[in-house]
């Protein structure tokens, strides 16, 4: 096949060319695809702040409220990408645990933590204040208004537990980590 010298080395360099162009393509490839990435990830995290800081405050001030109001829900809603996600920490006046989970199909962030015997305190507190309304005249509607709220905590706290005992197990696997990865709709 390599009749002369001339052949072999002209075939040498050609092969040694595609070998170059290869590497260096592949090279350059994975280059912008890591930039990409990071790209991509910078942008998440920046547009995912302002969410992050909101969970944070509420957290440290043991708010549920502030993070289930609904034009914070529907920006939720808004953000197409964004499925189902788990927020969690310690407080920081009480050390106590703080769980809130959203759900995209639900339209809805929900308290998914509760002590032990909430639903016991609630009940107790509902029916003290049932006993002051009839002790006392002159605060009807302020103890009126307290036992409104009980009943209130007490349905939310039945709602959650819907909530979880209906969801079914299909983002729970997702729960156990703490990276943050990307999906390209099903390709990586």
């Amino acid at each position: 096949m390599f009749r002369s010298i001339k052949h072999k080395i002209f075939f040498a360099q050609f092969i040694l060319v595609l070998l170059l162009v290869g590497g260096l393509s592949y090279r350059l490839y994975s280059v912008q695809i890591n930039s990409y990435n990071q790209s991509l990830l910078s942008f998440y995290k920046n547009s995912t702040s302002w969410i992050v800081n909101r969970f944070s405050l509420a957290i440290s001030g043991e708010n549920y409220a502030n993070v289930q109001l609904s034009d914070f829900v529907e920006y939720l809603v808004r953000n197409e990408e964004l499925l189902f996600f788990k927020a969690y920490g310690k407080t920081d006046n009480s050390s106590s645990y703080y769980e809130v989970l959203y759900d995209k199909e639900l339209k809805k962030v929900y308290r998914s933590y509760y002590e032990d015997e909430y639903l016991q305190t609630i009940q107790k507190k509902i029916a003290t204040f049932k006993t002051q309304l009839n002790k006392e005249k002159r605060d009807l509607v302020k103890i009126q208004f307290l036992i409104n709220r009980l009943y209130d905590a007490r349905d939310n706290y039945k709602a959650s537990k819907e909530y979880m005992a209906k969801s079914d197990k299909k983002f729970l696997d997702l729960l156990h980590h703490d990276e943050v990865f990307f999906d390209y709709k099903n390709s990586l």
